[in-house]
């Protein structure tokens, strides 16, 4: 399989995810079921990750923003500002680019415990 590594579209992709979940288990005996795992692994860490961010958030401080209308619609907006700062064409930003490492550094010690 050939994947590119170049930028063609926006946002910039999030390498550590991609390297992550292309991963081939060559030692499982059913590569599906591995693939299906880390993507599981994944998704858990990635909510664990947005989680204790939208609660740092929180712990900060932060205001809400001002027109919203929820809790819920201020978390979403603030999270959204979390990850674009920074970002260009060519580059995440270094906001999103941390969060992913955490996301994948917690999905892989959960895909070995697994």
């Amino acid at each position: 399989m050939v994947c590119q590594t170049i930028p063609l579209g926006f946002p910039p992709p999030d390498n550590d995810v991609r390297d992550f979940l292309m991963v081939v288990e060559r030692s499982s005996k059913d590569p599906y079921e591995a693939s299906s795992s880390r993507a599981r692994c994944f998704i858990k860490a990635l909510f664990r990750t947005t989680i204790a961010t939208i609660n740092a958030f929180e712990e900060a401080g932060h205001t809400p923003i001002e027109g919203s209308a929820s809790t819920t619609a201020n978390c979403i907006q603030k999270f959204r500002a979390f990850m674009s700062e920074g970002q260009t064409i060519h580059s995440s930003g270094p906001q999103r680019s941390e969060f992913y490492r955490e996301v994948v550094k917690m999905a892989k010690e959960v895909f070995h415990d697994f």
